[in-house]
């Protein structure tokens, strides 16, 4: 669930770069009913150099490092937002609709 009241709400999502369109204010919004999607973020880790840009640019904390690696510990909270996708210079991430 995110707050959209909550400053730290708002700024998740200014930092994934998802827009508020549908007048959603002032309302806590669980972005998987409203969506109605599921996303799959996935790591090639051959391409991985272990930046941690993913880790820190994506606003539900879908990566961790492990072993210097990124890896999606918590990929059924991705908002599909591709962030992480936009931060890796590597191209070692995509994102892919359920």
């Amino acid at each position: 669930m995110l707050d959209l009241d909550e400053k730290d709400g708002v700024k998740a999502c200014s930092k994934s770069g998802m827009r508020l369109r549908m007048g959603l204010k002032n309302r806590t919004v669980n972005f998987k009913e409203v969506i109605k999607m599921a996303f799959n973020p996935i790591v090639d880790e051959s391409k991985c150099v272990g930046c941690e840009e993913c880790v820190d640019v994506c606003p539900v904390e879908v990566f961790e490092m492990e072993d210097e690696k990124s890896v999606p510990v918590n990929a059924e909270d991705c908002l599909g937002c591709e962030s992480c996708v936009e931060v890796c210079e590597e191209d070692a991430i995509i994102v892919e609709e359920d």
